[in-house]
């Protein structure tokens, strides 16, 4: 190395103690750091990648946040994430540096297309790699090395490579196959959103018509088995020929069903011939791993985890199923050690945090406690933790503060979890909290849930929010659309810029409420400009009948909140402005629909952040709307 960083010696052991007195001291913070990152290099280049990103965690601690020491450090907890393969771990490390202006700008984009590209998404990565490329040099962004330069010009290639693979040129087919997929591309709309209500019908009259397909009897049968009707799964099994029988696939299904059902002996039968197909696919032995562990064949469930587990030793969930299936062997030590190895690859790990402390309640009183499969929360927790949140809801600044000094570790695992399970209806109300308490740590998180592929787009959209309230950097990175794109919240759209059908809506408010309460028309102005502006960019045009039914619920909204004006019956209000009691439900539940909105509202009026600032400076580069419900009628 070019660095002082080779001229470091080890310190004896009386000068460690001499010099750990003096923690105060900038040069012995500033040695510590050296040499933990020496020895992390030193890890790393051996292959111990575990004891590197130990290293450099602890030369972190005593670095400022947005320092470069600290940024340099986060570049190579990121390179050590990817020399396992972890992407999504490596592309949080580097979610604080992605900003036009940071100085490691383009170095976390390159790393960032390498996590993108090994996520499969590849439209998202090239965009990524050229944006590595990209010169600014007035912003005092550092240049990537000339090798890491080539390596991001050999990456774009390779990325067109996969994206030309994904669109590969049509050929003559049958038309029946053509209907098939069309079929199945219908139904896959509907489970994909965990719909098979409505995937079931498409399922059951494409089988109807094509009884020969395999690919059509297979999503039919899981589609049974996901919708909970098992007869009619056992039933579609049992009377199919055998050529559509002999699947992998659907003899997980059946087996499951059959489990269910309590018909023990075809279970065992279906059991016992997914052993007998040779499987080499991540996705089939995971899906084999899954219906072992349903049938209790928890050896057989610990062999298929093992298997996932050596092609891939630093993928927590492959480390996660070899620790649930060995604590349902009875191997509860064998369960701890995995659990403590997922500790080690990410902390935050609210998971396995939680169930190798089930581990050590078994090893202590022997008895075995319930470990679901599916990895969520298990259900005690989740209330104890639901309640834990309400009684935060409730603190004051002055108690929210001194929790966070007394146990902030706390706090933090339950952020990480609200990041992370789609069951936690409390997203905003964290980042609230953690952007009060820590902006720091809060725009890290934030810039990384707006490139991570996984994040819901409600989600990404209030972490556009709140990032607009707390960055001081008004550019930032964001994942949209399959790209990566440099978006900024700069102004919001002019009221001339607006489509037709949202000032439709504006012209409306005014003429209802021009002759009432000057106060009462500034909000519901108010209103209709954060509804226009989060909204108009996705949908620039309007349903029929849509702006009158959101000008009639701004305007019902405002009136009922107004002490000057008498609360309006509804259907008398609606009959009044053309509009149908539900459709103007409808509208009001679009414009306030909110996750713990209440909760949310509460924290930000004792904070500093202003919750409808945040939402109209997200709204001028922000389309996506949150999720909506019971639209048909405007739909």
């Amino acid at each position: 190395m070019s660095d002082d960083r080779d001229k470091i010696k080890y310190l004896p052991e009386k000068e460690r103690r001499k010099s750990a007195v003096k923690m105060g001291s900038v040069i012995s913070i500033a040695s510590q750091n050296a040499l933990f990152t020496r020895r992390g290099d030193e890890k790393a280049d051996d292959g111990d990648y575990l004891g590197a990103l130990k290293m450099y965690r602890r030369a972190l601690k005593n670095c400022a946040f947005g320092s470069d020491e600290a940024n340099d450090l986060l570049l190579r907890i990121a390179d050590a994430y990817l020399d396992m393969n972890c992407y999504s771990d490596a592309a949080a490390r580097i979610a604080p540096l992605l900003f036009p202006g940071c100085p490691e700008f383009r170095e976390a984009c390159f790393r960032l297309g390498h996590c993108l590209a090994g996520r499969g998404e590849f439209s998202a990565a090239k965009d990524a790699f050229w944006l590595s490329l990209a010169s600014d040099e007035s912003a005092g962004e550092k240049a990537l090395e000339p090798d890491d330069a080539a390596n991001a010009l050999d990456c774009i290639d390779f990325c067109d490579q996969y994206i030309d693979e994904d669109n590969p040129v049509p050929t003559l087919r049958d038309s029946d196959e053509i209907e098939i997929e069309r079929i199945l591309a219908d139904a896959a709309g509907h489970t994909d959103k965990g719909e098979f209500d409505r995937a079931l019908p498409i399922l059951e009259e494409g089988f109807e018509k094509y009884p020969d397909s395999r690919p059509v009897f297979t999503d039919l049968l899981l589609a049974y088995y996901c919708e909970q009707r098992f007869h009619d799964g056992m039933l579609l099994y049992n009377g199919a020929p055998e050529k559509l029988r002999d699947d992998f696939t659907v003899q997980c299904c059946a087996a499951m069903i059959f489990s269910r059902l309590g018909l023990r002996q075809q279970e065992r039968e279906c059991a016992e011939k997914l052993k007998t197909y040779r499987i080499s696919d991540t996705q089939e032995i995971v899906r084999a791993f899954a219906t072992m562990m349903e049938l209790g064949l928890f050896d057989s469930a610990l062999d298929y985890a093992l298997r996932v587990y050596e092609q891939e030793p630093y993928n927590r969930n492959f480390i996660h199923f070899c620790a649930h299936s060995a604590y349902r062997l009875g191997k509860t030590e064998t369960a701890k050690s995995y659990y403590e190895r997922s500790l080690a690859i990410e902390p935050n790990d609210s998971v396995a945090a939680y169930y190798k402390k089930v581990c050590e309640q078994t090893l202590g009183d022997g008895l075995e406690r319930s470990i679901q499969i599916d990895y969520a929360v298990p259900h005690g927790e989740f209330i104890a933790r639901c309640k834990f949140t309400e009684e935060l809801s409730h603190c004051s600044a002055e108690k929210l503060r001194e929790l966070w000094d007394e146990e902030p570790g706390k706090i933090l695992m339950m952020t990480d979890w609200a990041m992370t399970d789609r069951n936690c209806p409390y997203a905003d109300f964290y980042l609230v909290l953690l952007a009060l308490l820590d902006k720091d740590r809060a725009e890290s998180i934030l810039r990384r849930l707006l490139v991570e592929p996984d994040c819901s787009d409600g989600l990404r959209r209030v972490a556009a929010a709140r990032l607009g309230s707390i960055a001081h950097e008004k550019k930032f990175c964001l994942l949209r659309d399959g790209a990566i794109s440099v978006c900024s919240f700069g102004d919001p759209i002019g009221y001339a810029q607006w489509p037709q059908s949202y000032r439709r809506i504006m012209e409306l408010i005014y003429n209802d409420l021009m002759n009432g309460s000057q106060k009462a028309l500034a909000e519901a102005i108010k209103l209709c400009f954060g509804y226009a502006s989060a909204n108009m960019k996705e949908h620039p045009r309007l349903p029929y009948g849509q702006s009158e039914a959101m000008a009639a619920a701004i305007v019902y909204f405002v009136k009922t909140h107004d002490p000057e004006s008498e609360t309006p019956d509804p259907e008398v209000f609606a009959a009044e402005h053309g509009v149908t009691v539900r459709r103007l439900e409808n509208a009001l539940k679009r414009l306030f629909e909110r996750k713990a909105r209440d909760i949310v509202d509460a924290l930000l009026s004792e904070g500093e952040l202003s919750p409808a600032e945040s939402e109209t400076h997200a709204g001028g580069i922000f389309p996506l709307d949150p999720e909506k419900g019971g639209d048909d009628d405007d739909e």
